[in-house]
């Protein structure tokens, strides 16, 4: 009912939006609940690679009406995305030297196991392969919908990390852009 309620077409939107509201039991306009939306973008600034796989991909998969109010609240969260979003780690790297001066500084360093370097270590590994996946993920996404690639490019040029290489397919859509004239990634 939501989807509908967002639909392209104006008589689709207006009776999903009735029903919705009808079922809801709720009387307010499309505007307040995307008021709402508005005020739950901070949630697509999370730096959690699980939250941005989830929320931008579905984000990108969604086709909206052409509703003025529905393309200014994609350009807001566009924004949001470009101006507030902070690049997420894709690897952590801790020295040997370090983790033994952490665990010098711990209060109960006598609870620590023997092999806490190894299982840390493990751990990390384990942490960095799971948000290189995640990455790669996100970033070899690309069933979306058209109007949303200006979106996509912004999302995949914020999520670039220095430790993290782009492939190469990510360069050739960055190109392509470039040549059919997309700009302000």
């Amino acid at each position: 009912m939501v989807k509908l309620s967002a639909s392209h077409y104006s008589a689709v939107r207006s009776t999903a939006q009735s029903k919705l509201f009808k079922m809801l039991n709720i009387r307010m306009r499309i505007t307040k609940v995307l008021k709402v939306l508005y005020r739950c973008q901070r949630l697509l600034l999370r730096p959690d690679w699980e939250v941005v796989e989830k929320l931008w991909l579905a984000l990108l998969k969604i086709q909206l009406s052409e509703k003025l109010s529905i393309i200014k609240l994609m350009d807001s969260i566009t924004d949001g995305i470009n101006n507030e979003f902070q690049t997420i780690a894709t690897r952590i790297e801790v020295s040997e030297k370090l983790a033994l001066l952490g665990a010098d500084m711990m209060v109960d360093s006598k609870e620590l196991p023997e092999n806490f370097l190894i299982v840390g270590t493990d751990h990390l590994a384990e942490r960095n392969n799971f948000n290189e996946k995640k990455y790669f993920s996100i970033i070899h996404e690309n069933s979306f919908h058209w109007r949303y690639h200006l979106l996509a490019g912004a999302m995949i040029n914020d999520l670039m990390h220095l430790l993290t290489k782009y492939p190469a397919e990510v360069t050739k859509i960055f190109v392509n852009n470039l040549i059919h004239g997309v700009e302000n990634y």
